[in-house]
C-alpha cells in the first residue's frame, strides 16, 4: 500500500508519505526547487492490523512540461472509500509543531525591541490573533513566546497571549514573558501558571540586560525546573542599540544546564551568531534544544548551520519554527524542503530529506514535556516573595 501520488487537479499534486517513507521519490524527476507546499495533514489510522502514519503534502508544482510529468495511473493510489472511512487514532507519533511565533496587540508595546529580529522583521505580517491563527493552519500545535523588557520598554501582555491560548487550547500553548530585573517573578511564575495555564517561561538576557547565571535569573530557573517549565532563550539576529551583545552568548548557558540538569532549555535562532557554540550545547546537555527560526530567508545559513548540525549528530535537537509573524508556516516548511537546491549543480553535499523532515515532523511536545490538554502539569511549590532578594543581590552574579 505504499504510495506517493494520490491525485492530480490541474497543476496541484498531492503527495503522501506513507510509513516513515520520505517526500517525494518522485524528486528524481522533479527538481525540489520547484515544489510549493500549499498545506501539510498529517493523522495516524489502522489498515487492518497494521498502524499507519501518513502525511500529505498538497503541493504545487511549476515550470515542468507534459514530457516530464509521469502519468497520473502510474502513481495513483487505490484510495478506497474502505480506507478512507477508517477510526484514526489521536496521540500523534509525529506532528507539525511550530516552536517559535508571536502575537501583540500593537507595535506600540515592542518599545525598543521593535528593531529586535527576532519578534519582528521589515516584511513581518500583523501579529494579530487572526493572523496568527489562519497562518499556523498546517501546525497542529503552536507555542505561542511571550515577551517583556523593562530595558526596552517593552511588553506583550501575559493576559493577551492567554486568553488568545485559551480559546484555541486545542492547538496553541503559552510561554509567558518575564523579566529577572522586574521584582515579584517567582510569585507570578507560579501564578501564571495556575491561574492562566502558561507551559513555560521566555527570557532574552541580551534585550533584557542580565547575565544568564544573574542570580535573579538563576532563581527563576529553580522554580521553572520545579515547576516542570522549559525556559525559551530569545535571540537573533539583529539586536536594538540598548541590548548587551556580551549576554546575547548562548555559551553562558552552559552552566545553567548544569545546575538545572531537568530544566529543558531552548535556543532561538540557534543562538546566532554563536552557532556552533549552540551546537556545541546540543551535544552537551541532554536538556539543551534549539529552534530553527531565522533561517527561512536565508537560504546559504539555512544550509550551512544545518549541514553543521547533520555532521555534529544534533539535528535530532532542531525545533521546527516559523518566527511569525516575520513568516508563516507554510513558508517555514517550504524553506527547509527547498533547503538543498543550493547543492544543485555543485560538489556541496546535501542534508538528506528525511533529516529535514524530521525537523518539520518531529513531536517537539514529547520532547519538551508539553501537551495540548494542560499544555504542563501544574505544581504546587509554596510561594515566596522574591522583591526584597532583588534589591539585595548584584545585578550580574555569574560563576
Amino acid at each position: 500500500m505504499a504510495f506517493d501520488l494520490y491525485k492530480n487537479i490541474g497543476d496541484i499534486v498531492v503527495f503522501v508519505k506513507y510509513c516513515g517513507d520520505v517526500i517525494l521519490k518522485m524528486a528524481n524527476k522533479f527538481p525540489i526547487c520547484s515544489v510549493k507546499i500549499c498545506n501539510i495533514l498529517i493523522f495516524n489510522g489502522l489498515s487492518g492490523s497494521t498502524n499507519c502514519h501518513f502525511t500529505f503534502y498538497i503541493c504545487r508544482l511549476s515550470g515542468y512540461t507534459a514530457e516530464n510529468v509521469p502519468s497520473i495511473n502510474t502513481y495513483r493510489t487505490k484510495w478506497t472509500p474502505a480506507v478512507q472511512s477508517q477510526s484514526f487514532a489521536t496521540g500523534l507519533t509525529n506532528m507539525i509543531v511550530d516552536c517559535h511565533s508571536h502575537i501583540w496587540p500593537s507595535l506600540s508595546q515592542l518599545g525598543q525591541s521593535q528593531d529586535f529580529s527576532c519578534l519582528g522583521t521589515t516584511n513581518a505580517l500583523p501579529a494579530k490573533p487572526e493572523q496568527h491563527f489562519e497562518s499556523s493552519g498546517p501546525a497542529e500545535a503552536v507555542l505561542v513566546l511571550g515577551f517583556c523588557s523593562s530595558l526596552l520598554e517593552a511588553e506583550i501582555p501575559n493576559r493577551f497571549i492567554s486568553e488568545y491560548v485559551k480559546t484555541h487550547s486545542d492547538r496553541m500553548i503559552g510561554f509567558a514573558g518575564l523579566d529577572p530585573a522586574i521584582s515579584g517573578n517567582l510569585d507570578e511564575l507560579q501564578r501564571l501558571q495556575q491561574e492562566d495555564n502558561f507551559a513555560g517561561v521566555v527570557l532574552s538576557p541580551a534585550c533584557q540586560g542580565f547575565h544568564p547565571c544573574d542570580t535573579r535569573a538563576m532563581r527563576i530557573y529553580e522554580l521553572a525546573e520545579k515547576l516542570i517549565m522549559p525556559v525559551y532563550f530569545l535571540y537573533g539576529e539583529a539586536l536594538p542599540v540598548s541590548a548587551v551583545l556580551e549576554f546575547a552568548n548562548p555559551s553562558s548557558l552552559d552552566e545553567v544546564a548544569r545546575s538545572f540538569p531537568k530544566l529543558k532549555l531552548i535556543i532561538s535562532h540557534l543562538g546566532f551568531p554563536w552557532i556552533e557554540q549552540s551546537l556545541a550545547l546540543l551535544a552537551k546537555h541532554a536538556n539543551i534544544y534549539a529552534d530553527v527560526a531565522g533561517l527561512t530567508d536565508k537560504p546559504w545559513q539555512a544550509y550551512r548551520t544545518l549541514t553543521l548540525a547533520y555532521e555534529y549528530g544534533v539535528i535530532e535537537k532542531l525545533l521546527f519554527a516559523s518566527d511569525f509573524p516575520s513568516y508563516t508556516v507554510k513558508a517555514a516548511a517550504e524553506a527547509l524542503y527547498n533547503l538543498n537546491k543550493i547543492t544543485l549543480d555543485s560538489v556541496l553535499p546535501a542534508v538528506p530529506r528525511e533529516q529535514l523532515r524530521s525537523i518539520i515532523e518531529r513531536n517537539s511536545l514529547e520532547l519538551l514535556g508539553l501537551s495540548l490538554s494542560g499544555a504542563a502539569p501544574s505544581v504546587m511549590v509554596p510561594r515566596e516573595s522574591d522583591a526584597a532578594g532583588d534589591k539585595t543581590e548584584p545585578e550580574n552574579n555569574a560563576s
